[in-house]
């Protein structure tokens, strides 16, 4: 999911997200093959930052004071409650104000994206599809899985705190 949104992210919107990654490709019985040496020609590919899906610390910042996004915090209940520590040294406990929790586990089941319409019913409990959104995770990594299944739901103004 953070390859496909940093991908969004540079202006290139012809992506997709291989649900279960490779662990469910293998699981599936899907042929894989050993890496091979290969010559691949230079592509074409311009980034073109879109400013429109990354937001910063004064972007949430400001969107906490004024509650003009939710700010969506894709971590664990326990760590968003501070009642685990962090697991990387130097990441400080706690949570944004203003912000609700939705543990990114909660749209998979084992390696795979539960049902699009599961998905969108957790979405909806906690905000509307017109309500601009912000994930968080404290690194910017699984609030990406939130990102993928908003956009899934058919929300349309989601960006991602990149920690």
């Amino acid at each position: 999911a953070r390859a496909w949104w940093l991908f969004k992210a540079m202006g290139h919107n012809n992506v997709a997200v291989l649900n279960g990654g490779l662990p469910e490709w293998i699981q599936s019985g899907y042929k894989t093959e050993a890496k091979k040496e290969s010559q691949f020609s230079k592509g074409n590919f311009e980034a073109h930052y879109q400013s429109k899906f990354m937001k910063f610390f004064d972007d949430v910042k400001q969107a906490s004071l004024s509650k003009s996004h939710t700010i969506m915090d894709a971590r664990s209940q326990a760590r968003f409650k501070s009642l685990v520590s962090e697991p990387r040294e130097g990441l400080r406990s706690g949570t944004i104000p203003n912000s609700v929790n939705l543990p990114f586990e909660d749209l998979l089941e084992g390696n795979v994206l539960k049902p699009r319409n599961v998905i969108e019913a957790k979405f909806l409990k906690m905000v509307q599809k017109e309500t601009p959104i912000i994930f968080s995770c404290g690194s910017g990594i699984t609030a990406c899985v939130l990102a993928l299944g908003a956009e899934i739901s058919g929300y349309k103004n989601i960006a991602v705190y990149d920690g």
